[in-house]
């Protein structure tokens, strides 16, 4: 080893003595462990912080006391074993059992500061709640020499807050939620106004009602608020032909980029001052917000590829199955005069997301639909038909996923702070299909179609199997179920079984309990109107 290397060693080795000397010092060494204590406690109250238990603040708490209650008593406080904490137009305050009353200030859901001034002593206060929902609170100050003290007061009587969501899909269309919206146009065999457009109260045989929920959207709300519905999904598109909505494709709102494409009745009514969407969430807003007050969200439920108006840009393709038997069914079929089927197919219906412009169009309708909150109050968009189309007999789609993915982050990233959900199918396999499986990073809410006995699907015990995979797959995202609300009667329906009104209400609770069991987020029900109104499943 060289003179220099020895050198530049013994000069390291000095360096870090001397300066280990200089940290252990015991005023440093002091310091250092108060310092890593400070750090300590402030993980510890976050890992304490009951912000995300979802338990509320305000409540009645029971408290320890400990030695310093006689100083405090002697200070003039009056104190006792329990306080409470309320809540009033936004504004908390800390009440004592003798009705001393402390306003707090609110550093975040769960955590406070306040002042506890009497005649003798000014201190200051602080509280959170732990992770179990009780109240930590601290004080100190100045005044007769008494020092910071803690308590811990555990809640009384409250419970964790119910953040279930309980959804409701609803059409708000002609002989769908409403009986008619009251104009000449309508469907076949609904009442018409033949005094003209602008509603004439009390004409005979004339009625803007529902066919559901009472009667009336003031019923209907009531009725969703008593039942304990939390989200209502509410189409801006087209979802299915035959519902009295209109075509695929349509619109569902008043639309000032495509006012051609928006489905007639909507459309007279509209221009004659009502809005089916509008007016529904306008009513279910104030009646929500009367005593007892409760929390209703409505989410833009937009049917995305399904829309003959984007195809027209650039249909799905579907190209025939072949196989070793193809040739010899060309052959006769050439004989009989049958002709050769087509290679390749065009799907009119569903836009390919593969195109840029198809996507743009969506996002264009998207952007107009959440640019309106003011008469639309919407919290979250939902996409169905957010995939390619199914496979014709005989042919199969040819899917890109990575359009379909991409297409969801696009969405993602332009409306960064909606929730965001997508129906989608239940099972792995069949999402993967459609080119499903990859939009599911991109969710707040995951809605797999859990239609037990239709098209398919069996019982309840695959709403287990499937919505118990998609779960653990995706502990993170809140996974809301789609349960069948119509009744099943039977092949004709695509169903495999045949039932009565009863039965599906008895299904429907059953799916309701296999659902909660795997713990998950909510349901959803498709559609309420389907649903007898008379059924509700209070307090499921």
């Amino acid at each position: 080893m060289g003179f220099w290397e020895t050198t530049k060693k013994v000069l390291l080795v000095s360096a870090i003595a001397v300066a280990a000397t200089y940290y252990f010092k015991p005023e440093y060494f002091r310091k250092g462990v108060r310092y890593f204590e400070a750090a300590k406690n402030k993980i510890e109250e976050k890992l304490e912080d009951g912000s995300k238990q979802n338990y509320p603040l305000a409540g009645t708490y029971s408290c320890s006391l400990d030695s310093q209650t006689e100083i405090l008593r002697s200070f003039g406080v009056q104190v006792s074993n329990r306080v409470s904490i309320k809540e009033r137009n936004g504004k908390y305050t800390l009440i004592t059992q003798s009705g001393a009353k402390f306003p707090i200030e609110l550093d975040s859901e769960t955590r406070f500061t306040y002042n506890f001034n009497t005649a003798t002593s000014v201190r200051n206060g602080s509280g959170h709640l732990d992770k179990n929902g009780n109240l930590i609170l601290k004080m100190s100050g100045s005044g007769g020499g008494l020092g910071a003290t803690k308590y811990t007061c555990m809640r009384v009587g409250a419970k964790k807050k119910d953040e279930t969501i309980r959804a409701v899909f609803i059409r708000p269309c002609e002989g769908q939620l409403y009986e008619s919206f009251g104009f000449r146009k309508g469907p076949p065999g609904f009442p018409t106004n033949p005094a003209g457009d602008k509603v004439v109260p009390g004409l005979p045989g004339f009625r803007r009602a529902t066919l559901v929920g009472g009667g009336s959207l003031k019923s209907v709300c009531e009725d969703l608020k008593e039942s304990g519905v939390t989200d209502v999904f509410l189409p801006f598109k087209v979802d299915h032909e035959g519902k009295g909505c209109g075509n695929y494709g349509e619109l569902l709102y008043d639309s000032k980029n495509y006012p051609e494409r928006v489905s007639p009745s909507f459309k007279q009514a509209i221009d004659n001052g009502f809005d089916p969407i509008g007016n529904l969430m306008t009513t279910c807003k104030s009646t929500y917000g009367q005593k007892p007050k409760k929390e209703i969200r409505f989410h833009a439920w937009f049917p995305v590829f399904r829309d003959p108006y984007a195809a027209e840009i650039q249909p799905q393709v579907a190209m025939r199955n072949r196989d070793i038997f193809t040739p010899i069914g060309d052959f006769f079929s050439s004989l009989t005069g049958g002709g050769k089927p087509e290679e390749v197919i065009q799907l009119r219906e569903f836009a390919e997301p593969l195109n840029p412009q198809v996507v743009e169009y969506q996002l264009k309708i998207l952007a107009e639909i959440l640019g309106n909150r003011k008469r639309y109050p919407l919290v979250g968009i939902n996409l169905d038909y957010i995939r390619y189309s199914d496979s014709p007999e005989g042919y199969e789609v040819i899917v890109n996923a990575d359009a379909v993915t991409d297409f969801v982050r696009q969405v993602r990233e332009r409306f960064p702070k909606v929730t965001l959900s997508a129906d989608v199918k239940a099972g792995e396999g069949p999402r993967q299909g459609v080119g499903q499986n990859g939009i599911l990073i991109y969710l707040d809410m995951i809605m797999p179609m859990e239609y037990t006995y239709f098209a398919g699907f069996e019982g309840d015990d695959e709403v287990k199997k499937r919505a118990s995979m998609l779960k653990e797959q995706h502990p993170n995202k809140k996974l809301i179920p789609i349960l069948r609300g119509w009744v099943c009667r039977g092949k004709l329906e695509s169903c495999s079984l045949f039932e009565e009104a009863d039965d599906t209400i008895k299904s429907l609770k059953s799916s309701v309990a296999v659902v909660r069991e795997i713990d998950a987020n909510g349901w959803g029900l498709f559609t309420y109107e389907s649903f007898l109104s008379e059924k509700k499943l209070k307090n499921s």
